[in-house]
């Protein structure tokens, strides 16, 4: 029963279901033995053991998942009969799977491709970060173009233990100078721009000891982090875009 209502409740997200036409939309058999005939449809050996809903590990004469890749196909043969996949809103939700997956696939290709070379100094320094003080402004912009001409809709002035910061707003500050600004983050509908006012340093900060590895590693993200925000942002900033939306009227590049 564990494998039936594992895959029943993937049905319940769109992703899934768009993911289970693609994959089993009238593809042609491959030469692989064949594992079961439903109706029509013939499942290969290769297909039964590892369907789009449910990767998992299971005994080759486990009832209960054959029972769920059973009907799992007989819900999709239904809904094809049904006609949902030539439906407007299947169309579209095809549609937001192929972009959301395109977007993902992009993302995790580019963050892949980062380089980032992390020194001792470096280690060190961002080891007296964690047990400094920072003073910042953090603001709050609709657009690009408030953004370009200083107009925040929202400033919001903050003195903290770095360490006790967020994640992301330690990845904003950290490496600025007092007076520098972060790059603009796309945060909900709106972007958000760090500066960096003040900085106090121990004197004697604690030895790193056996903490430099994992020092280096949460480094290494950080930056890693920095970098994607900054190539985010550089693909807006290359951009031509016109917001022809009533009252946005503007032209940008």
């Amino acid at each position: 029963m564990k494998y039936l209502l594992y895959i029943l409740a993937s049905f319940m997200t769109m992703s899934l279901i768009v993911a289970l036409f693609l994959l089993s939309n009238d593809r042609k058999d491959s030469s692989d033995e064949i594992a079961l005939i439903i109706n029509d449809k013939k499942i290969t050996a290769d297909e039964y053991r590892h369907p789009p809903a449910a990767r998992m590990n299971h005994s080759a004469g486990d009832e209960d998942y054959l029972e769920a890749i059973i009907i799992r196909e007989l819900l999709i043969q239904e809904a094809k009969r049904q006609g949902i996949d030539k439906e407007e809103s299947f169309r579209i939700s095809l549609q937001h799977f192929y972009e959301q997956s395109l977007v993902k696939l992009l993302m995790d290709r580019q963050y892949e491709t980062l380089r980032v070379e992390i020194n001792d100094e470096e280690i060190s320094r961002y080891h007296k970060w964690l047990s400094g003080t920072v003073s910042f402004t953090m603001s709050t912009y609709t657009t690009h173009e408030d953004i370009k001409n200083g107009k925040p809709k929202a400033q919001e002035s903050k003195t903290s233990v770095f360490n006790e910061l967020s994640e992301f707003t330690q990845q904003q500050l950290f490496g600025l100078q007092p007076g520098q600004h972060s790059a603009p983050v796309h945060f909900l509908d709106d972007y958000l721009v760090f500066q960096l006012l003040s900085v106090e340093l121990p004197d004697n900060a604690e030895k790193i000891g056996d903490k430099h590895e994992s020092l280096r590693n949460k480094l290494s993200a950080l930056k890693k982090e920095q970098l994607m925000s900054q190539w985010l942002n550089k693909l807006r900033e290359d951009a031509s875009i016109s917001i022809l939306l009533k009252g946005k009227s503007t032209v940008s590049r």
